[in-house]
């Protein structure tokens, strides 16, 4: 092996090596990194005499996602932009009306030009790492080291995130905290990348170890161990099914090599070390069925039919995204903008998604119908290119296990979308598809203009990637997080992110809310933006109903506040916004949420807030429309006990109990019944209710019961009554000496003074 070559090995496992440990390249710094480490590793080849006929179907096709990715920041005239990019010329025209602007010029495709320039410098290392790998690839001493590199790079992260889980760390390399608190800390902060990155390099793993001999066989086997106990642990059901996948591809490789006369029998190991490796691994491989694969076979139990239907659900987003193709058919929403785009589309609420959840429809998405064929018919000759290369060996097995393993696993996920997983893929997809190259036994020098075109190329990709660490390629959440306080510079600010990310709905809020702080015309009509843009984000909605309160449209204001409150995560801010804006009952009513779902939380927020007037003319408007009849029925009768308005509450009461009888309902009635001086009755109801499911609601029922028997001068009944609810509470402190007070104050009146100081004393010990 040459020394070009070592040297192009050594950046290349050094790229493969940073993109998994600096959090997988998923950050825009890491990502920079990553892509420049590997255009470093071309430079390499800068003057090498030694060319491919063709650039290969891998090459190929990460050429045409790089190209297409390149136009969709090329500025377009409107003439052009209207044929195809007809959306995004239309976002771009409403927004400068709306902000009293010209209609622009020029309109570039993507729908968020940082996004797609910082996925273009993702693509230019893709690019370089394809042309390097593949290169390395075509030579047979090289290729065993470069499936090494590949396996040893994925065997550190797989290392790393072990050690983070022995030491129970909380947090990644003891500095980094995690996003979704919980997880074990790893390189790859998504359980399900991690998964898909350690099942696509275990097959490769196995075939190395069948390649190699002696220690070098054991450590490839140990790696390809503790790959898979790392994919097992994480509970990924994506990683599981791809890692079976990868592993029975790879092995009817193998069988098909060695029926076909393609296995080298030197190489095979002697019984001695054959039969104590197999003893080894068929415990280990036990003990992860046992432990790891546990979590694994929990979540495949777990898995239901009716995960298809819900909102949140990764199919949902498949259907949500899918028309989205057919609107940006020709060029794509761009490369990096799915988030804004998708955003309009979905329902639920201010949850969304930083991509689609398969890879192939990601593909579709951002590039569109023209680009997505093209990279189709290159992944057709790529595949072509790897299977016709089943016969060579086992690395070439273990390469299309691995790569079975990601085809499968990217139908339901998009680990594609992170660079160390990216990376990964195309060095193991170089293993199978490498190029041929001429020979360099002229002693001529390279041609200058190819020295020229060739570092024009470097030079070009490290532009790229230096722009895209550059504030050009900040985020749009980056660009609103440093926006300044409230003020006549906000506005500028604001118009300035929002050019930069025209389809983020909370950056057209932010210029809503600048303007709207200056009390500009604008304000109204930008939030209209924004609501168009993000129709499904309850701040966005809050804040078209203070602008609608503030210009005396309270009836517009109203149903504003209403989405607000069922989209926003906590409504109870909100909902004291309403009865402190909005005194009047009937008018507070008009701004709450008329869905079923809403009816309890609304319903206790108001309560907590005394305004019982409100829940009834709130659960006036859902029983006249036949909304939630039992949840407003019950939340009306409590409302009505708080106001002493007796027979309102026994008739809400009794359509609740009648609807759906439960213990909270017969309580309801009960207390109604108390009110209206029919206390017989309602002892009579308690004693006949159900058995409450939980010990609070019990205590609740006893003290009410004892209280309505002492009224009836039923003392001793009433002590009877807290004695056995005392009895039957379990482990409740606070609830048992919360009974044992009024069970002595029961004592009390019964003469027994010595018991009452006892039962006092006992609920001042808990």
């Amino acid at each position: 092996m040459r020394t070009r070559d070592r040297l192009a090995l050594t950046a290349t496992a050094l790229t493969l090596v940073l993109a998994g440990v600096l959090i997988g390249g998923a950050t825009r710094w890491a990502a920079v990194i990553a892509a420049l480490t590997a255009v470093a590793a071309v430079a390499v080849h800068l003057t090498s005499r030694r060319t491919a006929s063709r650039p290969g179907p891998l090459v190929m096709l990460v050429a045409i996602a790089t190209v297409a990715t390149a136009l969709q920041l090329v500025p377009l005239p409107t003439s052009i932009a209207s044929i195809v990019a007809p959306e995004k010329l239309a976002l771009v025209r409403d927004h400068a009306t709306a902000l009293g602007d010209p209609p622009p010029r020029w309109v570039v495709a993507t729908h968020d030009a940082p996004a797609t320039l910082v996925e273009l410098a993702k693509l230019c290392g893709y690019l370089a790492l394809a042309w390097t790998t593949t290169r390395l690839a075509a030579q047979r001493r090289a290729r065993p080291w470069l499936a090494a590199s590949i396996v040893g790079a994925a065997t550190l992260v797989a290392v790393i995130a072990l050690a983070h889980r022995v030491l129970g760390a909380t947090e990644l390399y003891g500095v980094f905290a995690l996003p979704v608190p919980g997880h074990v800390p790893a390189p790859l902060i998504n359980e399900n990348h991690l998964a898909s990155l350690t099942a696509l390099v275990v097959p490769l793993a196995l075939g190395l170890g069948l390649s190699w001999r002696g220690g070098k066989r054991v450590a490839a086997f140990a790696a390809a161990l503790t790959l898979a106990a790392t994919a097992l642990l994480t509970a990924s059901r994506g990683g599981a099914v791809g890692l079976v996948a990868g592993l029975v591809v790879a092995g009817i490789a193998l069988v098909a090599q060695r029926r076909a006369g393609v296995a080298d029998d030197n190489r095979r190991a002697p019984a001695a070390v054959t039969v104590p490796a197999l003893i080894v691994g068929a415990c280990a491989l036990t003990l992860f069925g046992v432990v790891a694969a546990r979590d694994v076979a929990m979540e495949l139990h777990d898995t239901r039919v009716s995960e298809l239907a819900e909102p949140t659900s990764k199919f949902q987003v498949w259907s949500t995204a899918a028309p989205m193709a057919i609107e940006h058919r020709w060029l794509g929403v761009g490369r990096g903008a799915f988030e804004p785009v998708f955003a309009r589309h979905t329902a639920v609420g201010e949850l969304t998604y930083s991509h689609a959840e398969n890879s192939y429809l990601q593909g579709l998405l951002d590039w569109g119908v023209p680009v997505a064929l093209g990279l189709g018919l290159a992944l057709v000759a790529l595949g072509r290119a790897a299977l016709s290369r089943w016969r060579h060996g086992p690395l070439e097995a273990g390469a299309l296990g691995g790569l079975a393993a990601i085809a499968i696993h990217d139908l339901a996920d998009f680990s594609l979308e992170l660079p160390a997983v990216a990376m990964t893929t195309i060095a193991i997809a170089a293993l199978v598809a490498p190029v041929r190259l001429g020979t360099d036994d002229r002693k001529a020098p390279v041609d200058r203009r190819v020295r020229i075109a060739r570092g024009a190329a470097l030079a070009l990709a490290a532009v790229i990637a230096l722009l895209a660490a550059s504030p050009l390629g900040r985020s749009a959440r980056v660009d609103r997080a440093a926006l300044p306080t409230p003020g006549p510079a906000t506005v500028a600010a604001a118009r300035a992110v929002l050019a930069r990310h025209p389809s983020d709905g909370l950056a057209a809020g932010q210029v809503a809310a600048a303007l709207f702080a200056e009390r500009d015309p604008r304000a109204l009509p930008m939030v209209r933006r924004a609501l168009f843009l993000r129709p499904a984000h309850g701040g966005l909605h809050l804040l078209a109903a203070r602008m609608l309160l503030r210009s005396q449209r309270a009836s517009q204001a109203a149903p504003e506040y209403a989405r607000a409150i069922a989209l926003a995560p906590d409504a109870d801010p909100i909902v004291g916004e309403v009865v402190t804006r909005l005194p009047l009952a009937a008018d507070a009513a008009r701004a709450l949420p008329l869905e079923a779902r809403q009816v309890w939380r609304v319903c206790t927020s108001l309560a907590n807030r005394g305004r019982h007037d409100v829940i009834l003319a709130y659960t006036a408007r859902l029983l006249a429309l036949e909304l939630a009849p039992f949840e407003a029925s019950l939340n009306r009768a409590w409302a009505a006990l708080a106001l002493a308005q007796y027979r309102d509450a026994l008739a809400a009461a009794d359509r609740a109990h009648l609807l759906r009888p439960s213990t909270l309902t017969a309580l309801a009635r009960a207390r109604a019944l108390h009110g209206l001086e029919r206390t017989a009755e309602a002892i009579a109801q308690l004693r006949e209710a159900p058995r409450a499911p939980d010990s609070p609601l019990r205590a609740e029922v006893a003290a009410t019961l004892a209280g309505f028997q002492r009224a009836r001068g039923e003392v001793a009944a009433a002590r009877d009554t807290l004695a056995a609810a005392v009895a039957d509470l379990g482990d409740h402190p606070r609830l048992e000496a919360e009974l044992r007070r009024t069970l002595a104050g029961v004592e009390d009146q019964l003469g027994h003074a010595n018991q009452a100081v006892w039962e006092r004393r006992r609920a001042d010990e808990l």
